[in-house]
């Protein structure tokens, strides 16, 4: 020590006694004329006592990871307050504030962290008492492992569902198959042979009753359409009070028991079809003057379009899956392209007398097919521009048009006069073909001109005051090239209290000396199937308890189906 040194220094030296692990303090007091070493105890040179000796002290617990709390210019903590107060850039990294203050006034126009410009104005002084960092990675990653989970049961379930559906079907086909062994052993007893029956000796296929549901307590319930890809049916559904709105029920082929209502239109629904390709979008047209697309994975309207009228039929492009046709109350088609979302692309004139378009079908290659209620006829574009061609004017109004666009043969259900012994609806089987007329100049392509050939008329009921639907497909394997199915809205027959013969009731107003012996008038709204090209009826589906009012054609598994709908219930037949 120099002579004159009047300051007192405490030196603190801290070692571990081998002998009973008790740290020791050795304090070193210099003076000038005295030199003092004295070594104490840990635990009495705090003072404290000796549970306050067995405490760690702050330096001990340095283990802490305090890196989220320093600054990163100068590695010092930074502080609430003052000069080195919390702060950030625009880009969000911390600093103090004096740090990043000399740091930005030195030249550097960029953060120290990221690179990213920044400039003084840039500082935000933050108020913090403490700052915590959470490690939140781990938890993101069990959350993205919980939806990858949740997506597979999804997905298990829906191929149980699936799997059961088949088991319920496989075990159908069984039953079937061992009633027909059963016919075949008996007959094998009485040694007739299946070649040796006539043609009404054993069963020919047929549709038969599988499923029948309510799928509306209330009624309302029109409409029709199939989705083969996510196996559910769409039923127009008209809510009984305005506020409600109308729109679908989505039904589960899986599981009919489980529906699900979708709100889309605020006045009836008068046309639905799914989109071809699959991707879950149905379009819908309302009386509402709106054509709108609804996604059925969400349940949400994903577009929606305005027109001048009411909008009676829709009908998605073959040729091009991005535009759709809509035919208004007032005989115009419009064209619309779910590219543009403002308005129609395309306005097509009336087809025939200006009255409502009841039926739109796309053809592939040639363009569409429009039915109003009285006239048929098509527009095709040709080197740019529509052309419209008029095919047929029917003398009674048309309640219903279906086209089958592979072979052109068209359906149209049209209403008949009142006349004695003669149903007042009919069904007009044609057919649609095309020729190519050559144009002059051989380097033009030459024009398509269109033609309509009556085919066979198919007898209906004798009342027809709904504008019920009529389908024309092709049948299953063996059953024929072509059929059609119909609604029969009411047929009316007497049941004679001697025989139990069943007639219809036109034939009896002509024999009154059988009104004595009538025992009951029975209504009974059936389904009717034809074979198209022979015009033979080959079934009647069972009685309904009220008129079918649409119809639609299923395939599944390999298995044919017919599911017809009425206001309260849905029908679904398999042939077998």
């Amino acid at each position: 020590m120099e002579a004159g040194t009047e300051e007192i220094q405490e030196v603190e030296i801290i070692a571990e006694l081998p002998s009973n692990g008790i740290a020791e303090e050795a304090v070193l007091i210099e003076d000038d004329d005295l030199q003092i070493f004295e070594v104490i105890p840990r635990n009495v040179a705090n003072n404290g006592t000796e549970e306050e000796a067995k405490r760690p002290r702050l330096e001990e617990c340095s283990d802490v990871d305090d890196e989220g709390q320093r600054c990163t210019i100068c590695f010092e903590l930074w502080s609430n307050c003052g000069r080195h107060q919390l702060c950030s850039l625009k880009c969000g990294h911390l600093f103090g504030l004096s740090c990043i203050q000399r740091w930005l006034g030195g030249g550097n126009k960029r953060c120290p962290q990221c690179n990213a410009r920044a400039k003084k104005s840039h500082i935000r002084p933050l108020y913090a008492s403490s700052l915590v960092a959470v490690d939140s990675s781990e938890r993101d990653r069990v959350l993205e492992e919980l939806q990858v989970e949740r997506r597979a049961r999804q997905m298990a379930e829906e191929k149980q569902a699936k799997a059961v559906f088949d088991c319920q079907m496989a075990r159908v086909e069984v039953e079937r198959l061992k009633r027909s062994l059963g016919d075949l052993e008996r007959l094998s007893q009485q040694n007739v042979f299946p070649s040796q029956l006539s043609g009404n000796g054993m069963q020919t296929p047929s549709y038969h009753l599988q499923t029948s549901c309510i799928v509306s307590e209330d009624g309302g319930v029109r409409l029709l359409d199939f989705s083969s890809e996510q196996l559910i049916l769409a039923a127009s559904k008209q809510r009984l009070t305005p506020l409600s709105g109308c729109g679908i029920l989505k039904i589960s082929l899986l599981d009919t028991n489980h529906r699900e209502y979708v709100a889309i239109h605020t006045k009836p629904l008068k046309d639905l079809h799914f989109n071809p390709c699959g991707d879950g979008l149905l379009l819908s047209c309302s009386l509402d003057k709106t054509v709108k697309l609804t996604n059925l994975h969400s349940n949400i309207v994903v577009q929606s379009y305005m027109t001048p009228s009411p909008v009676w039929s829709c009908s998605w492009n073959r040729n091009d899956h991005n535009s759709i046709f809509c035919g208004l109350g007032n005989g115009k088609v419009l064209l619309f392209d779910l590219r543009r979302t403002s308005g129609p692309v395309t306005e097509l004139a009336a087809v025939g007398k200006p009255c409502p378009v009841i039926s739109i079908t796309s053809l592939r290659g040639c363009g569409i097919l429009v039915a109003t209620l009285g006239d048929m006829g098509i527009c095709n574009e040709q080197r740019s521009t529509w052309q419209q061609q008029h095919l047929l004017k029917s003398g009674a109004p048309i309640s219903s048009m279906n086209v089958n666009p592979d072979s052109l043969h068209t359906m149209l259900s049209v209403r008949l006069s009142t006349e004695v012994g003669r149903p007042r609806c009919q069904h007009q089987i044609g057919q649609v073909q095309q020729r190519h007329d050559s144009a002059g100049d051989a380097s033009e392509t030459p024009s398509v001109k269109y033609s309509y050939i009556p085919g066979v008329q198919l007898e209906g009921g004798m009342h027809c005051t709904l504008m019920t639907r009529s389908r024309l497909y092709s049948p299953p394997e063996g059953a024929g090239e072509l059929l059609a199915a119909a609604a029969d809205e009411m047929t009316r027959t007497v049941r004679f209290a001697r025989c139990g013969l069943a007639v219809p009731v036109f034939f009896v107003a002509h024999v009154s000396r059988w009104a004595c012996v009538c025992r009951s008038v029975v209504c009974a709204m059936q389904v009717c199937i034809w074979d198209v090209h022979s015009g033979i009826m080959k079934q009647r589906l069972p009685p309904c308890s009220s008129p079918v009012l649409d119809l639609q054609h299923l395939t599944m598994n390999d298995s044919h189906f017919l599911a017809t709908v009425t206001d309260r219930e849905l029908n679904i037949y398999n042939w077998r």
